[in-house]
């Protein structure tokens, strides 16, 4: 019997979701650091306890939108495993 069909496949799914979701926060939150520094995360957490939605933080903090945190997690992920 696999692990699978023991806890179920939905807590599965779940849990390798919510790690899938962990790396790719921590990949953001090394973005941020690499680009503008232990400051933008201080001006991030700040933003986030003033504005009314985590885009509204996002582009008060780091001046930019979740697309381009995207986009920019995904070049930063490139740069790093492609050495």
């Amino acid at each position: 019997m696999g692990v699978a069909s023991t806890v179920g496949t939905g807590t599965v799914y779940r849990a390798l979701r919510s790690a899938s979701l962990s790396r790719w926060a921590l990949a953001a939150v090394e973005t941020i650091e690499s680009q503008q520094g232990s400051d933008g995360i201080i001006r991030l957490l700040e933003a986030q306890r003033t504005e009314s939605s985590q885009e509204a933080a996002l582009r008060q903090g780091l001046r930019m939108n979740f697309s381009e945190l995207d986009d920019a997690t995904v070049a930063y992920l490139k740069k790093i495993y492609s050495q």
